[in-house]
């Protein structure tokens, strides 16, 4: 019952219990119909004060029960409010801002898939192709997908499954329809870079160019064809659109039920990928990084075991000087019906045999090779490298780990009579021979000292300007990959064999801070973010990319959108393209973003 019915009731009760007084209380026993009001306390007994005093707790305690509660969900919800407030407080002191959007990404999800015959996919010693149509020199489509894993096959279906999935395009696997399914909804934006050989370098340059709503970015990239052709390091250069006005004024229309534009061969013109320099290079390249100080250098490792140092200004953009590019081929015909005529059968034929003939041309120019456009040959590695860093100063620093020994070169100021070979001024030796160096990495706090993983699950510390090596402490598993904090120098990241991600603190680092298993396999690759001392980034053999709140224990996003091992990953520096990251497996690189609420959770 509430207050005011509550009070209704007792207001009514008591007038009748007052009538009910007045007329016992009357001499006549009754209340004539003309007797005046005030008779009736000129006629009270003496026992007034009383029912005065019933009178007014009938009236009192309906609004007295009403003010307490009042004051109790006044009180309560004040409380709520203090607590909120203080919870609000205490998970600041631990939780990172969220990253600032930039105007490209406030936008809705736009994704593209974009397919380019000059990159690569391909197995070592075998020629795959990645689409069952002929490959053209660009193209371009958009897809929506996501990070829901594909279900388990039972395990009678295990070998008939994996054969099947052997026989298919990795496009046409479940693992990568499924997520393609979810995309529109986990993404600000992706765009794909369908590969024909296989790629281990994926680094985003420091800049980027802005013009007429279009960004384009630049991705150093390399091929490696096991000596089947020529191997390249690669600038490439994907545009893609700031807000989607641009693609509501295109040529190809957008479809809201897919979240669609364009299609195979038919991407918007706004949308477009192309190689801005193709550099020839010696041996496969396995790694390769820019110089922080100067990123006109970039230094690369090779399957011979030799590194190269490159000025990228002083290559022509062609890639053979004087020589017409590549060949385009035209999109292919369509397939004929069951009852085409004569003249629909020639104009296929003829359509077809142009085809060919420019794919002959293509496959002559890709089969050409030439001397490596280095300017600088690295010597002194022992055997092939897959891990290279540059020193944040001026001195143009670079190290590399191979087996048994960590090597460092110092490329900067050298005299035009300087030999084009370089030997390592600095060579710091494993106490372990057979052990090697998996990962090298430079502090941005310290430029002289560099830390080391090593295959033994050791961990060392190194100073350019010492002569010995220090370890600093081991772990239980092969060390397979490491990360220095661009923010903070003591924060240290440690991948493992079997998929766990260690955080140290090198102020005390005899143990862990903190373990946590992000991967089935191991871990190939971990990078910080360098907008926010608290996210990192994590690859490994599960093809899987995981985003990483080491402060709150969680994990933020993961995506699924690989299908091979991932090769290499990295963040964007700029300021406005805050959380965007950049990743490569063996069939494709990726520019993507998560939404913002991913990182806000």
């Amino acid at each position: 019952m509430s207050h005011v019915g509550h009070l209704r009731i007792c207001g009514c009760s008591f007038f009748k219990f007052m009538g009910n007084c007045a007329v016992s209380l009357h001499p006549a026993g009754a209340l004539d119909q003309s007797f005046p009001r005030s008779a009736v306390y000129r006629y009270a007994s003496p026992h007034f004060p009383l029912l005065l005093a019933h009178a007014v707790f009938y009236l009192l305690f309906p609004c007295s029960l009403f003010c307490c509660r009042l004051v109790c969900v006044v009180f309560a919800s004040h409380f709520t409010t203090v607590q909120r407030r203080q919870t609000r407080i205490a998970d600041s002191a631990c939780t990172p801002p969220p990253l600032r959007p930039s105007t490209a990404h406030r936008i809705p999800c736009f994704v593209l898939l974009t397919t380019a015959s000059t990159l690569a996919h391909t197995e070592l010693g075998r020629r795959t192709p990645s689409l069952s149509l002929p490959m053209m020199e660009s193209g371009a489509d958009v897809v929506c997908t996501g990070k829901v894993p594909p279900p388990v096959a039972p395990a009678s279906q295990t070998s008939s499954t994996a054969a099947a999935e052997e026989s298919r395009s990795y496009q046409e696997t479940e693992r990568f329809c499924t997520w393609r399914k979810h995309v529109r909804n986990l993404y600000q934006h992706l765009f794909h870079i369908d590969l024909v050989w296989e790629s281990p370098v994926a680094q985003l340059m420091p800049y980027v160019t802005t013009k007429n709503g279009l960004t384009t970015h630049t991705i150093v990239s390399g091929t490696r064809t096991g000596g089947q052709e020529q191997s390249y390091l690669q600038l490439l250069s994907a545009t893609v659109p700031q807000d989607t006005h641009v693609l509501d004024g295109s040529d190809v229309a957008y479809s809201e039920a897919t979240g669609e534009v364009g299609g195979y061969g038919m991407a918007p013109h706004a949308c477009s990928l192309s190689i801005e320099r193709r550099i020839l290079h010696d041996g496969d390249v396995l790694a390769a990084r820019y110089a922080p100080a100067n990123p006109l250098l970039i230094a690369s490792t090779s399957s011979n075991g030799d590194l190269y140092v490159f000025d990228w200004s002083r290559v022509p953009l062609s890639r053979f000087p004087n020589e017409p590019p590549r060949p385009r081929a035209p999109l292919p015909p369509n397939e004929l019906s069951s009852n085409a005529t004569e003249e629909e059968r020639a104009q296929y034929q003829k359509r077809m045999r142009a085809l060919n003939v420019v794919a002959t041309e293509q496959d002559r120019w890709d089969r050409r090779t030439g001397e490596g456009q280095h300017v600088l040959t690295l010597k002194g590695s022992n055997g092939a490298s897959e891990n290279l860093d540059w020193s944040t100063d001026a001195d143009g620093v670079v190290a590399s780990g191979s087996t048994g020994r960590a090597c460092v070169w110092r490329v900067a100021n050298l005299s035009k009579d300087h030999s084009r070979q370089v030997e390592p001024f600095k060579v710091f030796s494993l106490e372990d021979e057979e052990a090697r160096v998996t990962q090298v990495n430079f502090s941005w706090t310290s430029p002289d000292t560099f830390v080391a993983a090593s295959s033994t699950g050791a961990v060392y510390f190194n100073d350019v300007r010492m002569q010995h090596t220090t370890e600093v402490f081991s772990i239980e598993n092969a060390a397979t990959c490491l990360a220095l904090s661009p923010l903070d120098g003591n924060a240290l990241l440690v991948g493992d064999a079997v998929g766990k991600v260690l955080f140290f603190d090198l102020r005390k680092s005899s143990k862990a801070v903190q373990v946590d298993c992000l991967h089935d396999g191991e871990v190939t690759t971990v990078q910080w973010c360098p907008h926010s001392r608290h996210l990192f980034s994590s690859g490994g053999h599960d093809g899987v990319v995981c985003i990483y709140n080491q402060t709150r224990h969680k994990t933020l996003f993961k995506h699924w959108g690989h299908t091979d091992v991932i090769m290499d990953l990295g963040w964007s520096w700029q300021e406005d393209g805050a959380g965007q990251l950049v990743s490569t497996d063996s069939n494709a690189i990726m520019l993507w973003r998560p939404r913002d609420f991913f990182y806000c959770a």
